[in-house]
């Protein structure tokens, strides 16, 4: 019978563990599931996203139908908005060895040392005096944030970018893959998943079309 994350029993895991580590097309992936946002008389998670007032029981339920005790699941951020006590308690109803990058609401600490999330080694990037962190992972021409990358930044390196942050809103581009519950239908999907929904989207053709557009614009520029 799985038990769930217990302190005492595995230890605190490590920290900053490299993606390479652990991903691969089986692993699930999992953003801004925002547990126990609010309250009952003020659920403050539900009124700014547009969710179900049973959200919490419903990621949970998906949570554990889908992700198995041995299984690996990646949380793209914003996990839980709770006290300690509550992070200890729903623990061992989330199943999976479980992966964070962290996301604007989240501790690294807290989640490790009450959750067991072992927190994955992250990368910064600045432009214009703005900072994001991501992961990338270049043998599958993915980068990994909670946040947005910038769209220019991820053309200039042929990328896409799996993040959360946004919840209900749309894709920012046809480069932006948006992994929010609200958009997932409140649960994990596993990455080979989202390769595959990739690769059957007008999503490859319309990365060439931007790459021959600004080869165009750029050889336009150098003639004039």
């Amino acid at each position: 019978m799985y038990q769930g994350y217990n302190r005492k029993r595995i230890g605190i895991p490590p920290i900053n563990i490299p993606i390479e580590d652990f991903l691969d097309e089986d692993t699930w992936i999992i953003a801004d599931t925002h547990l126990f946002h609010g309250t009952l008389e003020d659920p403050r998670i539900v009124k700014y996203a547009n969710r179900p007032l049973n959200h919490n029981n419903l990621i949970i339920s998906w949570w554990n139908q889908l992700v198995q005790p041995e299984d690996t699941i990646l949380h793209l951020g914003d996990v839980i908005l709770a006290s300690v006590r509550k992070m200890r308690d729903i623990a061992p109803l989330l199943r999976g060895d479980k992966y964070l990058i962290k996301g604007n609401h989240d501790s690294r600490r807290k989640l490790r040392n009450n959750m067991g999330f072992r927190p994955v080694q992250r990368f910064e990037l600045k432009i214009k005096g703005r900072t994001w962190h991501y992961v990338r992972a270049d043998s599958y021409g993915v980068v990994f944030s909670h946040q947005p990358l910038p769209l220019g930044w991820l053309g200039q390196n042929k990328l896409l970018n799996l993040h959360g942050h946004i919840h209900n809103l749309k894709d920012v581009s046809p480069r932006h893959i948006n992994m929010s519950v609200e958009v997932r239908n409140y649960r994990p999907y596993k990455f080979g998943e989202i390769l595959k929904e990739i690769d059957d989207s007008d999503r490859p053709n319309r990365y060439i079309r931007e790459e021959i557009l600004r080869a165009e614009e750029s050889n336009n520029v150098s003639k004039t």
